[in-house]
């Protein structure tokens, strides 16, 4: 019987035809999907051209290039930055090393990310803040997110300018809402501050609290922070008023932190001080959500629902 010659530079591997490249000895896909983009830490943004077999070296280029379907691969990227506008991104790492991503940026806008492969990319950071209160774009922009794994969610308002100014206002926090199997750090969506005011206008208003909504058996360890903003310094002509408060819901398990010396703080204030502070829902055996312990200050809400 004659023997079977095993070729050592394609193989199957879960039932997909891969070949190996030699630059760096990984295993790739030989058929790829045209509408995903592969980054590789060994690709190139100048010939490049997305495929498995020529893959980007970031994801900048990827997303410049049209691509919302981005293959990272092993290793650590450097960022994405965006130029406003609703935006959705479907990510995956290797499956079996997390990659990384240093940011999303988005200013103002509304982005949506799913991990496909689930918590398979550590996204650093994905900041929707203003980049400046210039114009309309003041409130912080919308952030909804499938599955991630990251370090800090921004989602606040900017300041709002001085002396008079028609934008004196601080812009609204944004909602960033966290779906499925999530885990992170810091999440902070409060308003902006009021701009100064002068001798014939009153200071800006502070913008108002963001939301916070938490459905999935996620956690998130450290802080979150949802306050609304403080008017500016009276000049003369008045003060404005503080922003009005937000509202974090909690549901399906989640475990987020509680006010604890030197841990962190679930904080929702209201228009002067205090806020409610919760832990997480519990699932309990008929399907409801119970909250554990409610400490009840001022001002503000947290909502457990089902």
């Amino acid at each position: 019987m004659p023997s079977k010659e095993f070729n050592y530079d394609e193989m199957r591997i879960r039932g997909n035809l891969m070949k190996r490249n030699t630059a760096d000895d990984a295993w790739m896909p030989m058929l790829s999907d045209p509408l995903v983009a592969y980054i590789r830490s060994n690709g190139s943004d100048a010939t490049g051209d997305g495929s498995p077999m020529k893959p980007y070296a970031t994801c900048q280029k990827a997303v410049d290039e049209g691509f919302t379907v981005l293959d990272r691969g092993v290793g650590a990227d450097a960022g994405i930055t965006l130029g406003g506008g609703d935006v959705t991104l479907s990510v995956r790492g290797c499956g079996i090393y997390r990659s990384s991503i240093a940011f999303i940026r988005n200013p103002g806008g509304t982005t949506t990310v799913y991990d496909i492969a689930g918590n398979s990319i550590l996204l650093s950071e994905i900041n929707t803040a203003p980049a400046s209160p210039s114009g309309t774009t003041r409130a912080g922009g919308n952030q909804n997110l499938y599955n991630v794994v990251f370090g800090n969610l921004i989602a606040d308002g900017s300041s709002g300018l001085s002396s008079g100014d028609p934008i004196a206002d601080g812009g609204a926090g944004g909602v960033i809402s966290l779906y499925g199997n999530f885990s992170g750090a810091n999440v902070a969506t409060s308003g902006g501050a009021g701009g100064g005011g002068d001798g014939s206008n009153p200071s800006g208003s502070g913008g108002a609290a963001g939301q916070i909504i938490f459905d999935g058996p996620g956690i998130v360890t450290d802080a979150i922070t949802c306050l609304p903003g403080s008017p500016g310094s009276d000049g003369g002509g008045g003060t404005g008023s503080d922003g009005s408060p937000g509202a974090i819901y909690c549901r399906r398990g989640c475990s987020v932190p509680t006010p604890s010396l030197g841990v962190g703080s679930l904080i929702v204030t209201g228009a002067t001080v205090g806020g409610h502070f919760i832990t997480a829902p519990n699932l309990v055996a008929d399907g409801t959500y119970t909250p554990v312990t409610t400490i009840e200050v001022t001002g503000g809400s947290i909502t457990s629902i089902t």
